[in-house]
């Protein structure tokens, strides 16, 4: 393997560690943050505790690539309201095949109710 072919791979994987040790840094912080959150809740927690309290790691020089943006949020899934899972397939069966599943259900409706409650409503008469 030639030399810059060489060290341009250990580059990569320099930054790959840097990357890595950076993700579970940020895990390890999160986890940290949950544990003083129960603490809080039991009333048990004397103050706050850093995040290198009893812990000795040293983070590369050179911080980890940038994060992706965040995708937008989303908007929660619609819920569908008391009876509107009936009414809807009532309304789909004209378009429905003789013999048909949920799948068939699904691809009628304008909506995808849980599971549970499609269930529920295609074993009512």
């Amino acid at each position: 393997m030639p030399r810059e072919d060489f060290e341009r791979y250990r580059q990569r994987l320099e930054e790959q560690l840097r990357t890595d040790m950076g993700l579970l840094y940020e895990a390890y912080l999160a986890k940290l943050r949950a544990y003083q959150t129960v603490e809080r809740l039991r009333g048990e927690a004397d103050g706050e505790l850093s995040p290198a309290s009893g812990l000795s790691i040293e983070l590369p020089a050179v911080p980890p690539n940038p994060k992706p943006a965040a995708p937008p949020p989303q908007a929660p899934p619609r819920r569908s309201q008391p009876y509107e899972v009936i009414d809807s397939i009532r309304e789909a069966l004209p378009r429905l095949p003789e013999v048909f599943d949920r799948f068939d259900v699904l691809a009628a409706l304008d909506f995808e109710p849980r599971r549970s409650t499609l269930s529920v409503a295609l074993g009512r008469r």
